[in-house]
Order: structure tokens, then C-alpha cells, then sequence
């Protein structure tokens, strides 16, 4: 159970901040970046945070099953955390999809293009 609630911890902040990027009406990779982390970056740093607290209860049961879980969800949003907000982000702002580069349809289109003259 504690895999499974982890890994849609794992992934959380990833997708939120990829789907604001995407969606982002800026085209350049700085911009759309800047304004992903602006507007959910104080939500993804208070979420973590506050699920870290909630867990940290956790350590106060006298079973070691609980505090393992509170273990290993706290290093699952800490490794989370970091991964989105210093890992992801720059990523965006160094190879971030622009206009039809990030276009599956699109590449997909070309590719036949190229093979099939």
C-alpha cells in the first residue's frame, strides 16, 4: 500500500509543473519555465510540507511499520521535491519543448516523411 501511495507522490509535482509549461501561452523555454514555477512553486513547496508534517505524526506510534512508513514518505517527497523543482525545471529551461518539438503527431508525421520518399 505504501508503494503505491508513494508513487503517485513521486510523480505529483512533475506532472503539475510539466502541464503548466505545456499550457504556459509564453513561447520561450525561460518564460514558460518562470511562469510554471511562479505560479505552482508555492503550492508544490506548502503541499510537501505539509505532508511531511502529517506524516512526522507517524513517528509517535509505537509499531516500527509506522515508522517506516513515515520514513519512507518523507524521503519520497523530499526526493520528489528536489527532483521538480531543481532537477525538472531546469531541464524545461534547457530542453523544453517549443512549439511542435514536443509534438508527437508532428514527429511522428516527419518521420515518415524521411523514410518513406
Amino acid at each position: 500500500m505504501g508503494v503505491v501511495a508513494c508513487i503517485g507522490f513521486a510523480v505529483d509535482y512533475v506532472v503539475h509543473l510539466a502541464s503548466h509549461y505545456i499550457h504556459s501561452k509564453s513561447s520561450e523555454r525561460y518564460d514558460r519555465t518562470r511562469e510554471a514555477l511562479r505560479e505552482l512553486g508555492v503550492s508544490i513547496i506548502s503541499g510537501s510540507i505539509t505532508t511531511i508534517l502529517a506524516t512526522s505524526v507517524l513517528f509517535m506510534a509505537t509499531l516500527v511499520l509506522f515508522h517506516k512508513f513515515a520514513i519512507f514518505v518523507m524521503s519520497t517527497i523530499l526526493f520528489a521535491l528536489f527532483y521538480s523543482i531543481m532537477f525538472f525545471s531546469a531541464l524545461c529551461h534547457v530542453m523544453g519543448p517549443t512549439g511542435d518539438s514536443g509534438d508527437i503527431a508532428k514527429n511522428l508525421q516527419w518521420l515518415k516523411q524521411k523514410i518513406w520518399k
